[in-house]
């Protein structure tokens, strides 16, 4: 996913963004608009360092242990009497692993830290005389994702280099289409070394703000993944060297809700081969094209229920809740069973100060060549948080002073252990998280 950037061109990304930010700065039509993201700080458990363990199962609050930012620059670079507009945007972003005094960019995530340049692409607005509301862009995006942010995994992650147009108003809501490129890796079936990158382009449809009822809107997106094949990797499938790479399509419905000073979204989700994979399986689940396996008879979808709501003046809460279903996901994977429900209440003191307690359990069985499988767990966070405001998911920065008790119950698909073969963990930090 991240893109690696080696020793001897560590500085580039770097002396770009401020080759950029100086250009756009002279002469410009606006000022330069700055905004970005980070999340940061120290961790440590009663028994060495702290691991994470499916925080897309069990919640990330307490349970992640790298580092992330992202740091963006965006200008309107041309503007006319007419109100057609040229606009650039450039984002670079990066992982940190948090463990060193000095991490530098380096393809060795545990010793450093990966960093991309996400996005970088032009728009063009009011240049469609039948549609002057609508934007064109063109570069390399992170495209209109939709992130579960309690459980940290996108379940709308397209992203690559494309073009599209974006919000033609279309009766009630608005159209958008986009064509985006995102290649994957062939994967041999055995030992066989490969080194084969599958061109994959994505088709990208929504239609959004579609009112429903009330206040309540419906987005709808359909992701269609095309593999556009040589002949050499033809023979090589043909030949059973590597796995069969088969176009997918996934359509998405996602219905929003505002409530009062909060929300509820509901997302719903249906697919077939590697698509379906991705929906079930263990840890981070984004709409990637996965050719690591026979994914051919794949069948299965997701419902994802997530929001925030006031109980009482002094107590608010957020949730997320996930149930996901698949049958022969692979020849020897006959059927899965996933269920996931994290809820994280917190009592208000004041506007900039709250204790939040968040609660995790999943459970998910995998019946694999008829045998039940089962992987389960639980998680309680404690934690003060000083924060800009009473929101738990929409107030940023926040500093969150936390303890974190988790505990594998089964672990019969990863396998996993902490520290000294342990089933729990207790663990302890500080972390900052901001946005602007």
């Amino acid at each position: 996913m991240t893109k690696i950037v080696t020793r001897q061109h560590q500085r580039t990304p770097l002396a770009l963004a401020i080759a950029l930010a100086a250009t756009l700065g002279a002469g410009s039509v606006q000022a330069v608009d700055f905004h970005g993201y980070f999340r940061t700080g120290i961790s440590s458990s009663t028994n060495g360092d702290q691991q994470a363990w499916l925080p897309g199962k069990l919640g990330r609050f307490g349970n992640e242990t790298e580092g992330w930012y992202d740091i963006a620059l965006a200008q309107d670079v041309y503007k006319n009497e007419q109100g057609q507009v040229f606009g650039v945007y450039v984002n670079f972003d990066g992982d940190v692993a948090l463990k060193r005094s000095w991490e530098p960019f380096d393809s060795n995530y545990n010793n450093g830290n990966v960093l991309q340049f996400s996005d970088m692409y032009a728009t063009a607005k009011g240049f469609i005389p039948s549609a002057p509301e609508a934007t064109i862009w063109a570069g390399k995006r992170g495209y209109e994702k939709r992130e579960t942010q309690m459980l940290d995994y996108k379940p709308i992650g397209v992203a690559g280099n494309g073009a599209g147009v974006q919000g033609i108003k279309a009766g009630p809501g608005e159209l958008s289409v986009a064509v985006l490129r995102k290649d994957a890796d062939a994967v041999a079936t055995g030992s066989t070394d490969v080194n084969e990158l599958l061109n994959v382009n994505y088709f990208d449809v929504r239609y959004a703000k579609l009112p429903v009822f009330s206040d309540a809107t419906v987005e709808l997106i359909a992701d269609y993944a095309m593999v556009n094949k040589t002949d050499s990797q033809e023979a090589l499938e043909a030949a059973g060297t590597t796995y069969k790479a088969e176009n997918a399509f996934i359509p998405t419905v996602i219905l929003s809700k505002p409530l009062q000073n909060g929300f509820n979204e509901t997302t719903i989700q249906a697919t077939t081969k590697t698509f379906a994979h991705n929906l079930v399986k263990l840890g981070y689940n984004e709409t990637s094209f996965d050719v690591d396996g026979d994914y051919s008879d794949a069948k299965a979808f997701r419902i994802i229920n997530t929001g925030e709501a006031y109980l009482s003046d002094k107590v608010i809460m957020s949730h997320a809740a996930v149930y996901a279903h698949g049958t022969d996901i692979t020849p020897t994977t006959e059927k899965v069973n996933a269920f996931t429900l994290v809820a994280r209440p917190a009592y208000i003191w004041n506007q900039n100060n709250k204790t939040a307690l968040e609660l995790g359990w999943f459970k998910q069985t995998n019946t694999v060549s008829g045998t039940d499988l089962e992987e389960s767990g639980k998680k309680v966070t404690l934690a003060h948080v000083l924060t800009a405001g009473p929101s738990l998911l929409t107030m940023r920065p926040d500093f969150r002073f936390y303890t974190t008790y988790i505990k594998a119950d089964k672990n019969e698909i990863d396998s996993w252990s902490f520290h000294d073969g342990k089933d729990h963990q207790i663990s302890f930090g500080v972390q900052a998280e901001a946005w602007w």
